[in-house]
């Protein structure tokens, strides 16, 4: 029989398991790696901050600025290896060993074509593997383990006065096993939104780059980062694969791009497909922001989409998700308001006509 003290100190630790937070904020050596090669490699998706860090990475990596991984990711970060590629495609294998843990989703491979450029990217592979070994890849992270946790820890803080993830999964309906908030110093000021499938169960990032105004040192926007980074890009995990399901569909109301085609290039976002996963994930984001942040502040969100950003079908699209809130006896996730969604796009584009 089990002492009473054994008992106490294994509920304890059940507790302790339970009450663990589902979201992780860190940098990640992974995005180390990726971001400092599309750096040496002349990538121009990144920040233009001036940063202390670059320096640094120049003078430590000084002999291999022209080691086969940064002059095959110079050859093919145009033609299909840029944005949110290459962190989706990094994240479906271990590190540093770069072995496949995950299959990639149907949506991601027509999204990318992955299986089109299998050969190149395997030696991609092999190359960063090289890279990370003979530069002694990991001697440079650990060696700022200091910085890192300089930007994390206010993040971590923000993060930790809502129930962030909570709230998301009520509103959507659903569960996932991670979350992981991940500080990129050299990643433009935005983000990405990639999910990994392992099993049956998803492992959701997002990725997050600093200010476009920062100086020496990275800063990271704390004050809006949980409506404009952490819940829009962990939201397209949510909603892109909804918008995919659909868009056979969806494909007929195609004409509305063309009111705001060249506001959307501007933006990185030039298909009519891409132009509806941000639709769709903005009209999540003002509601969840609401939410957590409260209806002044996703009504500011909304504004300043709608005019700067010329997201033309927010406010119709809101008003959709609206009727998804005020129901869940009957949208009991968000796949179910779908047909209402595809509706409304089918009302609006009556009007190219």
């Amino acid at each position: 029989m089990r002492s009473i003290t054994a008992i106490f100190f294994i509920l304890l630790f059940a507790i302790n398991a339970a009450a663990k937070p589902k979201v992780s904020v860190v940098v990640d050596e992974r995005m180390e790696l990726l971001t400092i090669v599309q750096y040496l490699s002349g990538y121009p998706v990144l920040t233009q901050a001036d940063l202390k860090y670059k320096k640094e990475i120049d003078d430590y990596f000084r002999d291999f600025r022209d080691h086969p991984v940064v002059m095959l990711n110079r050859n093919i970060y145009e033609r299909f290896f840029g944005f949110d590629a290459p962190p989706t495609y990094l994240y479906h294998f271990s590190f540093p060993g770069f072995k496949q843990i995950a299959d990639f989703s149907e949506n991601d491979l027509r999204a990318f074509e992955f299986d089109k450029h299998a050969d190149t990217l395997s030696l991609l592979l092999s190359h960063f593997k090289d890279f990370y070994k003979r530069a002694d890849f990991h001697r440079f992270y650990t060696n700022h383990k200091g910085f890192y946790d300089s930007l994390t820890a206010p993040v971590q803080a923000k993060i930790g006065e809502s129930n962030v993830i909570e709230i998301m999964e009520e509103h959507y309906g659903k569960t996932n096993k991670e979350y992981n908030v991940v500080l990129v110093p050299l990643l433009h000021d935005g983000g990405y939104g990639p999910m990994v499938r392992k099993g049956n169960s998803n492992n959701l990032y997002a990725i997050i780059g600093p200010m476009y105004d920062s100086k020496d040192i990275p800063v990271f926007d704390v004050k809006n980062i949980l409506s404009e980074y952490v819940i829009h890009e962990f939201s397209h995990s949510f909603c892109n694969p909804l918008i995919a399901e659909n868009l056979k569909e969806l494909a007929k109301d195609s004409c509305l791009l063309k009111p705001i085609i060249e506001s959307q290039r501007e933006q990185g976002y030039g298909s009519w497909e891409g132009c509806l996963y941000e639709h769709f994930v903005r009209a999540n984001e003002i509601l969840l922001t609401e939410k957590i942040l409260g209806r002044q502040k996703g009504g500011d969100l909304m504004d300043d989409m709608y005019r700067n950003g010329q997201w033309i079908y927010l406010r119709g699209l809101v008003d959709v998700m609206r009727r998804y809130e005020g129901d869940r006896k009957k949208y009991k996730t968000i796949d179910a308001i779908m047909p209402e969604v595809v509706a409304y796009f089918h009302e609006e584009a009556v009007k190219c006509n």
